[in-house]
């Protein structure tokens, strides 16, 4: 059973993808997005984004305004990359950068390979570092949060609804858990799209919210690598995106 599974996994990657109607080179997205993890903590958020066609691949850039009920409001950059190794594997890259009140600095990257499996499903595999400090003028060091996760995208009414689900698991010091959400995605109309998703976190981390470390510390202040122990807070996860593309 575990070779036949190989095998169709396989065959998945390598079989040529089948045609598609020609998407437009650049691509641009305004969204909304509200997100709230165990004890309440809630991050609003404001997004702009520019996705443009580089060769066989794709880039993009992402600016936004965030508030955040543990970091306060400030501004986040970003951008990404995604390349072909194969007709139907993609390995994506993404980086982004926050600044808060009191000079709080936050950075997430993420890295791995997106596979487009037959009857337009996809999993994806990804790697996720993420690093927060309260500023050079304190003395709490930078908490690092790595993890891991895998997730699949099926189609359930073509071009209208999908539906996604995700597990991770989170490590952040020497406090560790896994994280799972399902949600759905749907276009009601051309060039709008609703999503939302809900989930459950035995950490408390939350890995849909950058600032993960600083709501792992539910003392005040954020988990620290020397010295300090975070806090485990278990609890559900849920997130709201309004989205507009163009064109």
């Amino acid at each position: 059973m575990l070779c036949a599974s190989a095998l169709t996994f396989a065959v998945a990657i390598i079989a040529p993808a089948s045609a598609r109607a020609e998407d437009p080179p650049v691509t641009a997205t305004a969204g909304l997005e509200y997100y709230e993890g165990p004890d309440q903590l809630a991050t609003r958020t404001v997004t702009g984004e520019v996705e443009a066609k580089v060769r066989s691949g794709t880039a993009s850039l992402l600016v936004g305004g965030f508030n955040d009920e543990g970091v306060g409001a400030g501004f986040k950059f970003g951008g990404g990359l995604g390349w072909p190794i194969s007709p139907r594997t993609q390995l994506k890259l993404d980086g982004e950068r926050a600044t808060g009140d009191s000079s709080y600095v936050a950075w997430m990257i993420e890295a791995g390979p997106a596979f487009d499996l037959l009857k337009g499903n996809t999993l994806s595999f990804k790697y996720i570092r993420r690093e927060e400090s309260a500023g050079a003028l304190t003395n709490v060091p930078s908490a690092i949060t790595n993890a891991v996760s895998a997730a699949l995208e099926s189609p359930v009414i073509p071009d209208k609804l999908s539906a996604t689900g995700e597990v991770s698991y989170v490590q952040l010091q020497d406090l560790g858990g896994l994280e799972g959400t399902a949600g759905l995605s749907w276009t009601p109309a051309d060039h709008f799209e609703i999503e939302g998703e809900a989930g459950y976190s035995q950490t408390g981390i939350g890995l849909n919210d950058l600032f993960s470390a600083k709501h792992a510390g539910r003392s005040g202040r954020a988990p620290t690598n020397k010295g300090g122990t975070a806090t485990e807070t278990p609890g559900p996860t849920a997130q709201l995106a309004l989205r507009v593309s163009f064109p």
